[in-house]
């Protein structure tokens, strides 16, 4: 018997936890129906935290922006200048995390295939990206 894709699940509730040694996404593996979708944010750690949520562009892949996010992390230890983000992110939705909290939020996702950058510091005081989770797939 042929297996079928699996059909995509409306409001599925996304997990976002950052611990400050890692990033973890937890959440459903199937595809998630685009639309309105429940993400929690939790920071465990004792510094700010950010996740970015880039929709990967048509004609590129999750792997080619791991790639991306993996020299940007070899550069960042090197206290080399970063890449910034690749030109095929696109769709960018940032959620902020003070030290210690979780919060929830709902946001508004179009179909496409999403990763998730996690950032130990806020972007625009010099954080650079500590952990990439994802593939998120919205159909």
């Amino acid at each position: 018997m042929e297996e079928l894709p699996p059909t995509p699940t409306q409001f599925t509730p996304i997990s976002l936890t950052y611990s400050g040694s890692s990033c973890a996404l937890d959440g459903e593996e199937a595809p998630i129906a685009a639309g309105a979708v429940p993400l929690s944010v939790n920071n465990q750690t004792d510094a700010d935290a950010e996740f970015h949520l880039w929709r990967v562009a048509d004609g590129h892949s999750y792997e080619e922006f791991k790639d991306y996010i993996d020299e940007e992390a070899r550069l960042a230890k090197s206290a080399a200048d970063g890449l910034g983000p690749p030109s095929y992110a696109v769709g960018l939705v940032i959620i902020t995390a003070p030290p210690g909290t979780s919060d929830r939020k709902l946001n508004i996702f179009t179909p496409g295939t999403y990763a998730i950058v996690c950032f130990r510091e806020y972007l625009q005081v010099g954080g650079r990206p500590s952990a990439l989770v994802g593939p998120l797939i919205i159909e």
